[in-house]
Protein backbone atom coordinates (compact mmCIF):
# COMPACT_ATOMS: atom_id res chain seq x y z
CA UNK A 1 0.00 0.00 0.00
CA UNK A 2 1.53 3.40 -1.15
CA UNK A 3 2.58 5.52 1.67
CA UNK A 4 0.71 8.23 0.92
CA UNK A 5 -2.81 6.84 0.80
CA UNK A 6 -1.94 5.43 4.51
CA UNK A 7 -1.07 8.42 5.53
CA UNK A 8 -4.47 10.34 4.02
CA UNK A 9 -6.35 7.50 5.26
CA UNK A 10 -5.17 8.97 9.14
CA UNK A 11 -6.04 12.48 7.90
CA UNK A 12 -2.14 12.97 7.79
CA UNK A 13 -2.61 15.80 4.91
CA UNK A 14 0.70 17.53 3.76
CA UNK A 15 -0.28 20.84 4.50
CA UNK A 16 1.82 23.21 7.21
CA UNK A 17 -0.21 25.29 8.63
CA UNK A 18 -4.29 25.66 8.55
CA UNK A 19 -6.58 28.67 10.18
CA UNK A 20 -6.79 27.56 13.65
CA UNK A 21 -2.72 27.77 13.73
CA UNK A 22 -2.77 31.10 12.48
CA UNK A 23 -5.27 32.10 14.53
CA UNK A 24 -3.95 31.10 17.97
CA UNK A 25 -0.62 32.75 16.62
CA UNK A 26 -2.06 36.19 16.26
CA UNK A 27 -4.19 35.83 19.22
CA UNK A 28 -0.76 34.67 21.02
CA UNK A 29 1.12 37.72 19.52
CA UNK A 30 -1.92 39.76 20.38
CA UNK A 31 -2.46 38.90 24.30
CA UNK A 32 0.07 37.07 25.78
CA UNK A 33 1.59 38.83 28.74
CA UNK A 34 4.50 37.26 29.16
CA UNK A 35 5.16 38.79 25.48
CA UNK A 36 3.95 42.20 26.37
CA UNK A 37 6.22 41.76 30.08
CA UNK A 38 9.09 41.65 27.51
CA UNK A 39 7.84 44.58 25.41
CA UNK A 40 7.70 46.47 29.07
CA UNK A 41 11.08 45.24 29.91
CA UNK A 42 12.67 46.57 26.64
CA UNK A 43 10.88 50.44 27.30
CA UNK A 44 12.26 50.20 30.51
CA UNK A 45 15.69 49.56 28.89
CA UNK A 46 15.32 52.40 26.31
CA UNK A 47 14.42 55.24 28.81
CA UNK A 48 17.56 53.76 31.06
CA UNK A 49 19.79 54.11 28.09
CA UNK A 50 18.20 57.65 27.94
CA UNK A 51 18.95 58.58 31.50
CA UNK A 52 22.65 57.11 31.37
CA UNK A 53 23.30 60.60 29.85
CA UNK A 54 21.71 62.88 32.11
CA UNK A 55 24.21 64.43 34.38
CA UNK A 56 23.01 64.58 38.60
CA UNK A 57 20.62 67.15 39.32
CA UNK A 58 22.53 70.92 40.49
CA UNK A 59 21.79 71.55 43.95
CA UNK A 60 20.96 74.74 44.49
CA UNK A 61 21.78 75.64 48.51
CA UNK A 62 20.36 78.79 50.55
CA UNK A 63 21.50 79.42 54.30
CA UNK A 64 22.66 82.10 56.82
CA UNK A 65 25.32 81.28 59.50
CA UNK A 66 26.81 82.30 62.70
CA UNK A 67 23.11 83.22 64.30
CA UNK A 68 24.15 84.86 67.87
CA UNK A 69 22.05 83.44 70.13
CA UNK A 70 21.90 86.92 71.86
CA UNK A 71 20.27 88.33 69.20
CA UNK A 72 19.52 86.36 66.26
CA UNK A 73 18.65 89.49 64.23
CA UNK A 74 22.13 90.86 64.46
CA UNK A 75 24.00 90.56 61.25
CA UNK A 76 26.66 93.47 61.60
CA UNK A 77 28.74 92.07 65.12
CA UNK A 78 31.24 90.03 62.93
CA UNK A 79 33.11 89.49 59.73
CA UNK A 80 31.82 85.89 59.43
CA UNK A 81 28.28 85.90 59.47
CA UNK A 82 26.86 86.08 56.19
CA UNK A 83 23.74 85.11 54.24
CA UNK A 84 24.85 82.62 51.16
CA UNK A 85 24.11 80.90 47.90
CA UNK A 86 25.49 78.05 46.68
CA UNK A 87 25.29 76.03 43.51
CA UNK A 88 27.32 72.43 43.32
CA UNK A 89 27.45 70.36 40.41
CA UNK A 90 29.17 67.20 39.64
CA UNK A 91 30.72 67.16 36.24
CA UNK A 92 31.22 63.28 35.41
CA UNK A 93 34.81 63.07 34.19
CA UNK A 94 36.52 60.26 31.20
CA UNK A 95 33.40 58.80 29.23
CA UNK A 96 31.44 57.12 31.98
CA UNK A 97 27.90 58.13 30.47
CA UNK A 98 28.61 56.81 27.23
CA UNK A 99 29.46 53.32 28.24
CA UNK A 100 26.49 53.61 30.81
CA UNK A 101 24.50 54.16 27.51
CA UNK A 102 26.31 51.46 25.33
CA UNK A 103 24.78 49.38 28.14
CA UNK A 104 21.93 50.07 28.69
CA UNK A 105 21.90 50.36 24.69
CA UNK A 106 23.02 46.44 24.53
CA UNK A 107 20.50 45.57 27.37
CA UNK A 108 17.92 46.39 25.34
CA UNK A 109 18.86 44.41 22.38
CA UNK A 110 19.44 41.45 24.85
CA UNK A 111 15.42 41.82 25.89
CA UNK A 112 14.41 41.59 22.38
CA UNK A 113 16.60 38.65 21.50
CA UNK A 114 14.97 36.92 24.61
CA UNK A 115 11.99 38.16 23.80
CA UNK A 116 12.11 36.55 20.06
CA UNK A 117 13.09 33.62 21.45
CA UNK A 118 9.94 33.38 23.81
CA UNK A 119 7.94 33.96 20.63
CA UNK A 120 9.82 30.96 18.80
CA UNK A 121 9.49 28.93 21.68
CA UNK A 122 5.70 29.68 22.06
CA UNK A 123 5.04 28.75 18.16
CA UNK A 124 6.59 25.33 19.13
CA UNK A 125 4.84 24.64 21.97
CA UNK A 126 1.16 25.64 19.79
CA UNK A 127 2.32 23.49 16.43
CA UNK A 128 3.03 20.53 19.34
CA UNK A 129 -0.44 20.90 21.08
CA UNK A 130 -2.17 21.14 17.54
CA UNK A 131 -0.74 18.21 16.25
CA UNK A 132 -1.24 15.75 19.03
CA UNK A 133 -4.75 17.18 19.39
CA UNK A 134 -5.04 16.23 15.72
CA UNK A 135 -3.81 12.62 16.32
CA UNK A 136 -5.58 12.14 18.90
CA UNK A 137 -8.85 12.93 17.00
CA UNK A 138 -7.35 10.12 14.63
CA UNK A 139 -7.01 7.83 17.26
CA UNK A 140 -10.44 8.51 18.84
CA UNK A 141 -12.20 7.37 15.27
CA UNK A 142 -10.19 4.44 15.47
CA UNK A 143 -10.74 3.15 18.96
CA UNK A 144 -14.84 3.54 17.98
CA UNK A 145 -14.30 1.49 14.81
CA UNK A 146 -12.31 -0.93 17.07
CA UNK A 147 -15.53 -1.25 19.47
CA UNK A 148 -18.22 -1.72 16.20
CA UNK A 149 -15.77 -4.23 15.46
CA UNK A 150 -16.23 -6.12 18.60
CA UNK A 151 -19.77 -5.73 18.62
CA UNK A 152 -20.06 -7.44 15.85
CA UNK A 153 -18.18 -10.12 16.61
CA UNK A 154 -20.07 -10.37 20.05
CA UNK A 155 -23.09 -10.02 17.52
CA UNK A 156 -21.93 -13.87 15.71
CA UNK A 157 -21.09 -15.12 19.06
CA UNK A 158 -24.30 -14.57 20.54
CA UNK A 159 -25.38 -16.66 17.18
CA UNK A 160 -23.02 -19.12 17.71
CA UNK A 161 -24.13 -19.44 21.29
CA UNK A 162 -27.76 -20.24 20.22
CA UNK A 163 -26.38 -22.89 17.91
CA UNK A 164 -23.20 -24.39 19.36
CA UNK A 165 -21.80 -24.94 22.86
CA UNK A 166 -19.24 -22.01 22.72
CA UNK A 167 -18.08 -20.48 26.16
CA UNK A 168 -20.43 -17.90 27.17
CA UNK A 169 -17.43 -16.23 28.76
CA UNK A 170 -16.22 -14.87 25.34
CA UNK A 171 -19.24 -12.55 25.44
CA UNK A 172 -18.12 -11.40 28.58
CA UNK A 173 -14.45 -10.99 27.63
CA UNK A 174 -16.25 -8.89 23.92
CA UNK A 175 -18.37 -6.50 26.38
CA UNK A 176 -15.89 -6.00 28.92
CA UNK A 177 -13.42 -4.82 25.98
CA UNK A 178 -15.81 -2.65 24.88
CA UNK A 179 -16.04 -1.28 28.27
CA UNK A 180 -12.15 -0.61 28.17
CA UNK A 181 -12.52 0.86 24.61
CA UNK A 182 -14.61 3.56 26.25
CA UNK A 183 -12.37 4.05 28.98
CA UNK A 184 -9.90 5.00 26.52
CA UNK A 185 -11.69 6.97 24.34
CA UNK A 186 -13.08 9.13 27.58
CA UNK A 187 -9.06 9.43 28.55
CA UNK A 188 -8.21 10.57 24.95
CA UNK A 189 -11.27 13.16 24.74
CA UNK A 190 -9.57 14.59 28.47
CA UNK A 191 -6.44 14.96 26.76
CA UNK A 192 -7.93 16.88 23.89
CA UNK A 193 -9.83 18.96 26.63
CA UNK A 194 -6.20 19.73 28.30
CA UNK A 195 -4.83 20.63 25.09
CA UNK A 196 -7.31 22.75 24.43
CA UNK A 197 -6.66 24.43 28.07
CA UNK A 198 -2.94 24.69 27.56
CA UNK A 199 -3.40 26.64 24.26
CA UNK A 200 -5.93 28.82 25.76
CA UNK A 201 -2.75 29.54 28.87
CA UNK A 202 -0.79 30.39 25.47
CA UNK A 203 -3.47 32.58 23.53
CA UNK A 204 -5.79 34.22 26.37
CA UNK A 205 -8.23 32.67 24.02
CA UNK A 206 -10.94 30.40 24.80
CA UNK A 207 -10.62 27.24 22.24
CA UNK A 208 -14.07 25.80 20.96
CA UNK A 209 -12.80 23.62 17.99
CA UNK A 210 -9.36 21.99 16.50
CA UNK A 211 -9.35 21.43 12.56
CA UNK A 212 -5.67 21.32 12.07
CA UNK A 213 -3.35 19.76 9.59
CA UNK A 214 -0.26 18.24 10.41
CA UNK A 215 3.14 19.57 8.85
CA UNK A 216 4.84 17.90 5.76
CA UNK A 217 5.59 14.17 6.89
CA UNK A 218 8.80 14.23 6.25
CA UNK A 219 12.51 14.49 8.25
CA UNK A 220 13.74 17.86 8.23
CA UNK A 221 16.70 18.94 7.14
CA UNK A 222 19.39 21.03 8.74
CA UNK A 223 22.46 22.75 9.32
CA UNK A 224 23.60 22.67 12.88
CA UNK A 225 25.67 25.79 12.57
CA UNK A 226 23.47 27.97 10.73
CA UNK A 227 20.81 27.09 13.23
CA UNK A 228 23.09 28.00 16.35
CA UNK A 229 24.10 31.44 14.81
CA UNK A 230 20.62 32.30 13.85
CA UNK A 231 19.66 31.35 17.28
CA UNK A 232 18.71 34.27 20.15
CA UNK A 233 19.59 33.03 23.20
CA UNK A 234 22.98 32.67 21.55
CA UNK A 235 22.71 35.76 20.46
CA UNK A 236 21.87 37.58 23.21
CA UNK A 237 24.87 35.84 25.23
CA UNK A 238 27.41 36.92 22.92
CA UNK A 239 25.36 40.29 23.66
CA UNK A 240 25.94 40.02 27.11
CA UNK A 241 29.60 39.66 26.52
CA UNK A 242 29.73 42.93 24.89
CA UNK A 243 27.70 44.57 27.36
CA UNK A 244 30.52 42.83 29.78
CA UNK A 245 33.04 44.90 27.70
CA UNK A 246 31.81 47.82 28.48
CA UNK A 247 31.81 47.33 31.64
CA UNK A 248 35.21 46.58 32.20
CA UNK A 249 35.71 49.77 30.38
CA UNK A 250 32.89 51.63 32.26
CA UNK A 251 34.85 50.04 35.85
CA UNK A 252 37.49 51.19 34.43
CA UNK A 253 36.80 54.76 33.82
CA UNK A 254 35.28 54.86 37.55
CA UNK A 255 38.71 55.15 38.40
CA UNK A 256 39.06 58.65 37.73
CA UNK A 257 36.54 60.04 39.84
CA UNK A 258 33.64 62.51 39.03
CA UNK A 259 34.87 66.11 40.14
CA UNK A 260 31.77 68.07 42.05
CA UNK A 261 32.04 71.73 41.48
CA UNK A 262 30.72 74.43 44.05
CA UNK A 263 30.11 77.85 43.95
CA UNK A 264 28.58 80.29 46.54
CA UNK A 265 27.81 83.70 46.71
CA UNK A 266 28.41 85.18 50.48
CA UNK A 267 26.49 88.47 51.51
CA UNK A 268 27.50 90.38 54.61
CA UNK A 269 25.70 93.17 56.41
CA UNK A 270 28.88 95.57 57.41
CA UNK A 271 31.82 93.69 55.10
CA UNK A 272 32.24 93.09 51.75
CA UNK A 273 30.46 90.42 50.02
CA UNK A 274 32.37 87.37 48.67
CA UNK A 275 32.54 84.43 46.84
CA UNK A 276 33.53 81.05 47.64
CA UNK A 277 34.24 78.24 44.87
CA UNK A 278 35.59 74.62 45.31
CA UNK A 279 36.45 71.55 43.84
CA UNK A 280 36.64 68.33 45.57
CA UNK A 281 37.44 64.96 43.83
CA UNK A 282 37.83 61.57 45.55
CA UNK A 283 40.81 60.29 45.87
CA UNK A 284 40.95 56.22 44.95
CA UNK A 285 43.03 55.11 47.30
CA UNK A 286 41.68 51.74 48.67
CA UNK A 287 42.18 49.65 45.30
CA UNK A 288 37.97 49.55 45.27
CA UNK A 289 38.13 50.51 41.27
CA UNK A 290 40.03 47.90 41.12
CA UNK A 291 38.59 44.71 42.28
CA UNK A 292 35.52 46.36 40.43
CA UNK A 293 37.24 45.97 37.01
CA UNK A 294 38.83 42.31 37.90
CA UNK A 295 34.91 41.55 38.82
CA UNK A 296 33.70 42.72 35.68
CA UNK A 297 36.52 40.56 33.68
CA UNK A 298 35.37 37.54 35.78
CA UNK A 299 31.82 38.40 34.67
CA UNK A 300 32.70 38.29 31.01
CA UNK A 301 35.21 35.12 31.52
CA UNK A 302 31.39 33.67 33.14
CA UNK A 303 29.34 34.14 30.32
CA UNK A 304 32.22 32.73 27.68
CA UNK A 305 32.18 29.61 29.53
CA UNK A 306 28.35 29.82 29.07
CA UNK A 307 28.17 30.40 25.66
CA UNK A 308 30.64 27.16 25.72
CA UNK A 309 27.97 25.08 27.48
CA UNK A 310 25.47 26.62 25.01
CA UNK A 311 26.88 25.83 21.94
CA UNK A 312 27.39 22.10 23.68
CA UNK A 313 23.88 21.52 24.59
CA UNK A 314 22.40 22.91 21.55
CA UNK A 315 23.81 20.84 19.24
CA UNK A 316 23.46 17.92 21.39
CA UNK A 317 19.56 18.69 21.96
CA UNK A 318 19.02 19.03 18.24
CA UNK A 319 21.14 15.61 17.18
CA UNK A 320 18.99 13.63 20.19
CA UNK A 321 15.62 15.23 18.54
CA UNK A 322 16.60 14.52 14.62
CA UNK A 323 17.47 11.11 16.00
CA UNK A 324 13.63 10.88 17.55
CA UNK A 325 12.33 11.99 14.48
CA UNK A 326 14.36 9.48 12.23
CA UNK A 327 13.67 6.45 14.66
CA UNK A 328 9.96 7.70 14.45
CA UNK A 329 9.76 7.98 10.71
CA UNK A 330 11.36 4.65 10.79
CA UNK A 331 9.02 2.78 13.01
CA UNK A 332 6.55 4.31 11.12
CA UNK A 333 6.61 3.41 7.92
CA UNK A 334 7.45 -0.11 9.06
CA UNK A 335 4.01 -0.28 10.44
CA UNK A 336 2.20 1.44 7.47
CA UNK A 337 4.24 0.04 4.99
CA UNK A 338 4.95 -3.60 5.82
CA UNK A 339 3.28 -4.91 8.91
CA UNK A 340 -0.26 -3.62 7.87
CA UNK A 341 -0.15 -3.95 3.81
CA UNK A 342 0.36 -7.92 4.91
CA UNK A 343 -2.03 -8.30 7.02
CA UNK A 344 -4.97 -6.57 4.47
CA UNK A 345 -4.04 -9.27 2.41
CA UNK A 346 -4.59 -11.80 4.64
CA UNK A 347 -7.78 -10.21 5.05
CA UNK A 348 -8.72 -10.46 1.47
CA UNK A 349 -7.71 -14.08 1.75
CA UNK A 350 -10.02 -14.45 4.17
CA UNK A 351 -13.18 -12.97 2.34
CA UNK A 352 -12.04 -14.64 -0.71
CA UNK A 353 -12.21 -17.77 0.93
CA UNK A 354 -15.64 -17.97 2.02
CA UNK A 355 -18.34 -15.14 2.81
CA UNK A 356 -20.72 -17.10 4.03
CA UNK A 357 -18.27 -18.96 6.93
CA UNK A 358 -19.25 -17.78 10.43
CA UNK A 359 -15.55 -18.92 11.53
CA UNK A 360 -13.91 -16.98 8.49
CA UNK A 361 -16.21 -14.11 9.34
CA UNK A 362 -14.84 -14.22 12.93
CA UNK A 363 -11.55 -14.39 11.72
CA UNK A 364 -11.90 -11.53 9.31
CA UNK A 365 -13.20 -9.36 12.34
CA UNK A 366 -10.67 -10.31 14.21
CA UNK A 367 -8.28 -9.67 12.04
CA UNK A 368 -9.53 -6.18 11.51
CA UNK A 369 -8.65 -5.58 14.91
CA UNK A 370 -5.32 -6.51 14.44
CA UNK A 371 -5.04 -3.68 11.62
CA UNK A 372 -7.13 -0.99 13.23
CA UNK A 373 -4.59 -2.00 16.93
CA UNK A 374 -1.67 -1.65 14.50
CA UNK A 375 -2.85 1.47 12.97
CA UNK A 376 -3.15 2.88 16.90
CA UNK A 377 0.31 1.78 17.45
CA UNK A 378 1.54 3.40 14.19
CA UNK A 379 -0.12 7.05 15.51
CA UNK A 380 1.50 6.77 18.94
CA UNK A 381 4.80 7.11 16.86
CA UNK A 382 3.20 9.05 14.81
CA UNK A 383 3.06 11.29 17.97
CA UNK A 384 6.59 10.94 18.82
CA UNK A 385 7.28 12.04 15.46
CA UNK A 386 5.76 15.01 15.10
CA UNK A 387 6.50 15.86 18.99
CA UNK A 388 10.07 16.22 17.66
CA UNK A 389 9.28 17.73 14.74
CA UNK A 390 7.43 20.76 16.26
CA UNK A 391 10.55 20.62 18.76
CA UNK A 392 12.84 21.48 15.97
CA UNK A 393 10.86 23.92 14.91
CA UNK A 394 12.12 26.05 18.10
CA UNK A 395 15.58 25.04 16.98
CA UNK A 396 14.77 26.33 13.45
CA UNK A 397 13.82 29.97 14.46
CA UNK A 398 10.03 29.70 13.38
CA UNK A 399 8.46 32.37 14.89
CA UNK A 400 4.40 33.36 15.40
Amino acid sequence: MNLRIITLSFAIVSIIYGNVLQDIQQSTLKNNQLLMIYDNNIAISNQNAKLATKWQNPILGFGVNDLLTTDLTARDKEAMQTQFITFSQVIPTVSKLKYKQKINKIQSDILRAIKLDKNIELNSQIVSLLSKYTILQDKIKLYKKLQENIQDLKDLQNKRFKTTSIAQSDIIKSDTKISQIDLKIQTLQNKQQLIKLKLQDISYTNISDINYHLMPYKIDVINIDTLLQNNHIFKSLNLKVNKQTQNIKLQDAKKTADIKLKVGYYQRESFDDYVAFSVTYPLSIYGKENIEVLKAKQQKAKINRQIKQFKNQFKVKLLTLIEDEKIAYQNYNTITTKIIPKKEYIQSLYISDSKNNQINTIKQIRLKNEILNDKIKSLDILTDFYKAKSKILYFKGVQL
